[in-house]
């Protein structure tokens, strides 16, 4: 369903959530693996974009508050990772914890912990990449040891390259995309098959967040209805060139195309001048994980023959 384009201070005291340690949640497999090379965004040495004050995150898992952490990624070694979490502002950390890297979600898998004393500026968590083709989104994390807020740090893609396998055969595995696989629909990007763009968001939504937004139909409605529909998933759309920016884990959301029946598909990565998407039903034209379009500030560029209306988010992401 796409026509063709280019690729490419002291601790917070605000009333966060308290919330109990990581006891329940699924070790991310950390088993190795040596014949995949991994590359990451950003690169040894490189920090994330600092997360905002303004943006907290929610999930099943409790809630994460932007604006305190930075994370560089400290070093690499074959799919073993260090990040490095330390505080925006340089100074130490007042209050003893235990630091995260979540795959996935801010609710996902443990990928790596370690613990932090008082009075320490930073500290580094080793974590692992396992999958065999595709991205995903590794996010730092700190649950203080007193009063359990939690705060995030923006993630750290890791990726193969290529993100995706060429095997336009029906039903192929293309590749994952924070443990969600995308399939093949043919080589036509307005194929009838089952695997369309919307069953590929409604499973990535069930999967890596656990959310049910079929509201219509047996994939949710056509593509061109999701943007008008958010209310009924259970979602909030943002406009295109309003005043919220896209974040990883949105569903960009277009209308247009040949035969009008639009397209989504989930954002991978943000930058100042670009995001990425994965998605299915995009033929060979446009790369199923990774396709690139260019952005600023909140304005997404509309891809040929379609118009962007915006992004929908799960209302867990409060400001």
């Amino acid at each position: 369903m796409i026509a063709g384009m280019f690729f490419v201070s002291c601790e917070k005291e605000s009333m966060v959530l308290a919330e109990q340690p990581e006891l329940n949640e699924p070790l991310f497999n950390m088993k190795a693996t040596s014949s995949v090379t991994y590359y990451s965004s950003p690169t040894v040495g490189n920090y994330t974009s600092n997360s905002s004050s303004s943006v907290t995150i929610g999930g099943n898992c409790g809630i994460h508050s932007g604006g305190i952490l930075r994370a560089k990624l400290q070093s690499k070694s074959g799919n073993q990772f260090t990040v490095r979490i330390s505080k925006q502002d340089g100074s130490n950390f007042g209050i003893a914890g235990t630091a995260y890297v979540k795959a996935a979600s801010l609710c996902g898998g443990i990928a790596g912990q370690a613990s932090y004393s008082a009075g320490v500026s930073y500290v580094d968590v080793t974590f692992y990449a396992t999958f065999s083709r595709g991205i995903v989104n590794f996010y730092p994390m700190t649950i203080d040891g007193s009063y359990g807020y939690r705060y995030y740090a923006e993630p750290i893609l890791v990726y193969t390259s290529p993100m995706y396998t060429s095997n336009w055969v029906y039903g192929a595995n293309l590749g994952s995309v924070n443990g969600a696989n995308v399939y093949c629909n043919g080589t036509s990007n307005l194929s009838s098959g089952y695997y369309q763009c919307t069953e590929f968001c409604n499973r990535y939504y069930s999967q890596v967040y656990g959310l049910n937004i079929i509201n219509t139909g047996s994939q949710g409605g056509n593509a061109n209805t999701w943007y008008g529909n958010a209310s009924a998933k259970g979602l909030i759309a943002y406009a295109n060139g309003g005043t919220v920016e896209p974040r990883p884990g949105d569903i960009l959301c277009m209308s247009g195309g040949s035969q009008g029946y639009g397209h989504v598909a989930i954002i991978i990565q943000v930058t100042s001048s670009f995001i990425k998407i994965a998605h299915q039903n995009s033929g060979t034209s446009w790369a199923p994980i990774g396709a690139q379009i260019s952005r600023s500030g909140t304005t997404v560029s509309n891809p040929t023959g379609y118009t962007i209306q915006g992004w929908l988010r799960a209302p867990s992401y409060q400001y």
